[in-house]
């Protein structure tokens, strides 16, 4: 089990990563999914569902609707 006092990312700097490193994955890395290397596998042969997938996850972030793993909301 993780520790639940360890620091986590911040929407800020999670949106940040997203916008420039989105296609790679990153985001959903550092959100803690297990399975976040099948972004790149999914987006290897072509850069546009990259980036589209990303700029939906950054649309999901800023909203809302994107959680950390566990389920629980970013912080501010």
């Amino acid at each position: 089990m993780e520790n639940q006092n360890e620091e986590r990312p911040k929407l800020g700097i999670l949106v940040l990563v997203c916008a420039f490193a989105g296609t790679l994955g990153l985001h959903r890395k550092m959100l803690g999914y297990p399975k976040w290397w099948l972004h790149i596998i999914a987006t290897c042969c072509c850069l546009v569902p990259g980036l589209i997938w990303a700029a939906i996850d950054q649309w999901r972030m800023i909203f809302g609707s994107l959680k950390y793993h566990d389920g629980t909301d970013i912080k501010i």
